[in-house]
């Protein structure tokens, strides 16, 4: 959460004092990229590929690399076996490219959307939600609470290290 808003107060900050673009060539910019996001989807749409763009910025792990999926992970690959719907992750790494990158994935997913919505079901983001969930409870949900418990391990290992001594501060001088 904190790192999400630091994201996003600094994509701000250098859109409104960074740019060399005036506002109506940034909104025309932006709309642009909107647009041709929309024209990709209907052209995939057409060839029959269903497919949505995923915007994640930098997952940085702290802690433990634990072997199992994400509940993301899960949920992409019901959405890829079960319906053959591609999830495309953009990275958002660039903070100058940002609303390009948004705009476009917007403006695809806008189509997108609305086309597996309409083939599927309304309903077919929470179900497969839903499945993801059930699949990940079942199958790693223990390994994830063991996973999860390297903090407590660490803050006890770290606090049954031996006491240091004060430093005695020596006189080097000559």
């Amino acid at each position: 959460m904190k790192s999400t808003f630091l994201i996003l107060s600094t994509a701000l900050l250098l859109l409104f004092t960074g740019s060399s673009m005036s506002f109506a060539q940034q909104k025309s910019a932006r709309s642009a990229d909107f647009e041709r996001g929309r024209a990709d989807a209907a052209a995939d749409l057409k060839n029959g590929v269903y497919k949505l763009n995923v915007i994640q910025g930098d997952r940085r792990i702290i802690g433990p690399s634990c072997d199992f999926p994400s509940r993301d992970d899960l949920y992409e690959s019901i959405l890829k076996e079960k319906y053959k719907i591609d999830v495309r992750t953009v990275f958002i790494a660039d903070v100058g490219n940002w609303d390009a990158d948004i705009d476009y994935a917007n403006g695809y997913n806008m189509v997108s959307m609305a086309a597996i919505k309409s083939r599927y079901g309304t309903e077919i983001f929470t179900q497969a939600t839903e499945q993801a969930a059930k699949e990940f409870e079942s199958k790693y949900g223990e390994k994830e609470r063991k996973c999860q418990q390297w903090s407590e391990e660490f803050r006890k290992n770290i606090m049954s290290l031996p006491k240091k001594q004060p430093i005695k501060q020596f006189d080097l001088r000559p």
